[in-house]
């Protein structure tokens, strides 16, 4: 009993920011609403079925998940000064991340046009 043809369509009606089209799309936001959001009310803001980053996290197992290193350290070297850990073991990120998490860096989730784009940067 929609009034458009889908659910997401009946969301770009109020939503029409984030329809894009943009140069680098987050397929489940192109897909449908719902994959991440729930519409009927939900006590995450905003509708999330889940918080980030444990809804990331259902279908994203990427480099900061794993024992890979994070952005910014290479070779021991963190932001210019010496990685006081082995410089031969991986780095994860620190606990100043928690929170908000994957949307401390990656804050364009439903698409970007920005050149760094394709990780939905700023």
């Amino acid at each position: 009993m929609l009034k458009k043809n889908t659910v997401t369509e009946t969301c770009y009606t109020c939503h029409a920011e984030k329809r894009g089209p943009f140069l680098w799309e987050h397929q489940p936001a192109t897909e449908d609403c719902t994959n991440c959001h729930t519409p009927h009310g939900s006590n995450i803001t905003p509708l999330l079925k889940s918080r980030p980053p444990f809804m990331c996290d259902e279908c994203h197992d990427g480099p900061h998940n794993s024992q890979a290193p994070v952005a910014g350290v290479v070779g021991g070297i963190q932001n210019g000064l010496k990685n006081p850990s082995d410089s031969t073991k991986l780095a994860n990120p620190s606990s100043s991340y928690a929170g908000r998490a994957c949307m401390n860096c990656h804050v364009m989730v439903h698409g970007s046009n920005s050149p760094s784009g394709a990780f939905l940067h700023r």
